[in-house]
């Protein structure tokens, strides 16, 4: 059984608050606050009428922080749904990912504005200046890429993953594939290159935090892992589960005394389900430290994938012959918990008046 995220947050936040105070950084503050909101009455709601049987339903807004566990299930679908009709079909496509390096990891948690858009932007430059290479691909790439930070013990480890197909525009306009679908980019050419492009802008944009980084740091090897992922439709749907939630389920807790909370995850490699147990405070602590800085976004699209690649990308498809097909429109109904009728919309009502006076006698949504 799993017990509620919010309430086991809201149970212990003011002892994480009343650690930290002042030191709590503004975007965590702002995250907290709207995952206690969500779901309550501090939000207002909205209510509706059974088409059939007449009864009224209501249901508190949600936050819609990208943050809290308990939002962006549809926002994951949706943007799954759109990126699955962009992948090219009969292209193999490849999963890469980048990881910070160990020593780097308390310099990008300190950092993380600066350090997050060069980890996109040095990734990318990595990946198009090798596959340029006429020995590799001699084209340029579409990628798609989603920033991850957290293990399944919600633990700091920021990595880059990416989604790009094995084919791309040479610099003539025409398209040209990879020969081998088992194989794409050298993964230690990669690694290497990662490296130092990563210092050199590191050093270029921030060079008294360069200074403070031993230079032993730059002689280590970058985890660059890669794998062949056919179509790449199950990997869409892996990365969607990042786009809109942040670090745990809302199933994933399993237990909470009022001191400890214990966690459910999946040991990668062996699959075995396993149980994590942390005080209150460094379950918060944990869950936070992977709240993202204000406007910085989670995915980036680069080459003839990015939003100014329109005439790029409408290229590939007349070489191809080949066009996504339009997203159906989604209509997802809400029914009636009485008779299973479907639900209308009457109004909403905003938390700084009065609700509605046949609220009282609606039936929440949420139980």
């Amino acid at each position: 059984m799993s017990l509620d995220f919010k309430e086991v947050f809201a149970r212990h936040w003011r002892a994480y608050e009343a650690r930290f105070g002042e030191r709590i950084p503004d975007q965590h503050r702002r995250a907290a606050e709207a995952i206690l909101a969500c779901g309550t009455a501090a939000l207002g709601g909205a209510l509706y009428r059974c088409q059939d049987c007449g009864t009224y339903h209501f249901a508190y807004h949600s936050c819609n922080h990208r943050n809290c566990p308990l939002c962006g299930h549809h926002a994951g679908l949706d943007w799954a749904e759109k990126w699955k009709a962009k992948l090219i079909p009969d292209v193999p496509y490849h999963f890469i990912t980048f990881t910070v390096p160990a020593t780097l990891r308390r310099v990008f948690r300190s950092n993380q504005e600066l350090c997050y858009k060069l980890l996109f932007q040095c990734s990318a430059q990595a990946l198009q200046e090798l596959a340029a290479m006429k020995k590799y691909l001699g084209a340029s790439l579409g990628l798609l890429g989603v920033l991850h930070t957290w293990t399944r013990q919600l633990e700091y480890h920021p990595h880059l993953h990416y989604i790009v197909p094995q084919g791309g525009l040479t610099p003539d306009g025409a398209w040209v594939r990879a020969k081998d679908p088992d194989y794409f980019l050298p993964v230690r050419r990669l690694s290497i290159k990662m490296r130092i492009l990563m210092q050199r802008a590191m050093n270029a944009e921030a060079p008294d935090l360069y200074k403070t980084i031993p230079r032993s740091v730059w002689r280590e090897s970058w985890n660059t892992y890669s794998k062949p992922v056919g179509s790449g439709k199950h990997v869409i749907d892996y990365l969607s589960r990042y786009v809109s939630r942040t670090a745990i389920g809302k199933h994933a807790i399993v237990a909470d005394d009022g001191q400890f909370v214990t966690i459910r995850y999946t040991e990668s490699g062996s699959g075995q389900k396993k149980l994590l147990r942390l005080t209150g405070i460094e379950f918060i602590r944990r869950f936070l430290q992977h709240v993202l800085p204000k406007g910085f976004r989670r995915v980036r699209a680069y080459g003839w994938l990015s939003p100014a690649a329109h005439k790029r990308f409408a290229r590939i498809q007349a070489l191809l012959d080949w066009k996504p097909q339009p997203l159906p429109e989604q209509t997802r109904e809400i029914l009636c918990k009485r008779c299973e009728g479907v639900l209308e919309w009457l109004e909403h009502w905003h938390p700084s008046r009065p609700p509605p006076y046949y609220w009282p006698v609606a039936i929440p949504l949420a139980s």
